[in-house]
């Protein structure tokens, strides 16, 4: 993902992540890192054709396995 599209990828996948572990016990610092691997391995990692075609539930199931596995990666990196 290049260009606009994936600053605004980025900017909703680090704001939907921040949003999800606002209200656990965790560092701020720490989700802030962690959002901030996982949003930008995200657009690294996927295609915009992938993101575009996410009403599929096949491409849906397979992205979700990319970015279990970003998050996975981005958690051991902490």
């Amino acid at each position: 993902v290049r260009g606009a599209f994936r600053d605004s990828f980025v900017k909703a996948s680090y704001q939907s992540c921040t949003a999800r572990y606002a209200n656990q016990n965790i560092q701020p610092d720490k989700v802030n890192i962690f959002c901030s691997c996982v949003a930008n391995g995200s657009a690294d990692t996927i295609k915009k054709s992938d993101i575009t075609n996410s009403s599929n539930n096949d491409t849906n199931s397979s992205l979700a396995n990319v970015i279990r596995t970003i998050s996975d990666q981005c958690r051991q990196k902490q």
